[in-house]
């Protein structure tokens, strides 16, 4: 744990102004604060028994990845498959979370999905930015007919409206920001069938050697020790 006379080492931690809950939950009063979520909390938690001062900014996706590649930011969360060829300019910490995506529909207009075929000649919501693997290539051939916002409440709120036959969600991220709407969880349906799975971990400069080590102990320390576990509960 850091004393009174530690000295601390500054790191720039950028989230997405999308937000991605329950993993982080943009301020609605400060829009450039990321004001809650697993990610915060456990970052809270890790500068409390290291010496980092973690500083939090909040910028459009797009933003996100050109500053991490000019190296002006030190870090941030997100998966390797995303990041793609690029992935190898970073240094990757131990994983915090398994996540999944899916295919979100109505349960009234449910449609069975197996296959990227299933989805042809519907309309499929995705998020501006977003990286959906295999799929990307769908939507760039217009096989797969999609439709662009900039946060997932819209997403809800558009298959609401049948302006959407479905969407690309998270088995995390949806239920949460199905929650926060106020809409009954059981008006959706889930697909079994994921789309790809991935790991999140803490994407971080090459320079910031020692962040990583320090990031990685904390991370298997606390999923041994029950914290992460904790954390996760409060986001249920």
């Amino acid at each position: 744990m850091a004393g009174s006379d530690t000295i601390y080492e500054d790191v720039s931690m950028v989230f997405s102004d999308s937000g991605y809950p329950p993993f982080h939950i943009n301020s609605k009063h400060k829009k450039t604060e990321a004001e809650t979520g697993i990610v915060v909390d456990l970052l809270n938690k890790f500068q409390e028994n290291y010496p980092y001062k973690i500083y939090t900014h909040v910028m459009p996706i797009r933003r996100v990845n050109f500053e991490l590649d000019r190296g002006s930011m030190d870090m941030r969360y997100d998966s390797p498959v995303f990041v793609g060829k690029k992935a190898d300019n970073f240094i990757w910490s131990e994983p915090f979370a398994n996540s999944r995506d899916c295919i979100i529909a109505l349960k009234n207009s449910w449609f069975e999905f197996e296959k990227p075929e299933d989805l042809f000649g519907k309309k499929v919501g995705i998020i501006s930015g977003f990286s959906y693997l295999e799929y990307d290539k769908y939507f760039k051939e217009g096989k797969i007919s999609s439709r662009k916002v900039d946060k997932q409440e819209q997403l809800i709120k558009m298959l609401k409206l049948k302006r959407l036959d479905c969407f690309i969600g998270n088995i995390h991220t949806t239920p949460y920001e199905i929650k926060l709407s106020g809409l009954p969880l059981e008006d959706f349906y889930f697909s079994d069938k994921a789309l790809y799975s991935f790991q999140l971990m803490f994407q971080i400069n090459k320079s910031k050697i020692k962040l990583k080590k320090d990031l990685d102990t904390f991370i298997r320390q606390a999923a041994s020790n029950g914290l992460l576990k904790s954390i996760e509960s409060k986001y249920r």
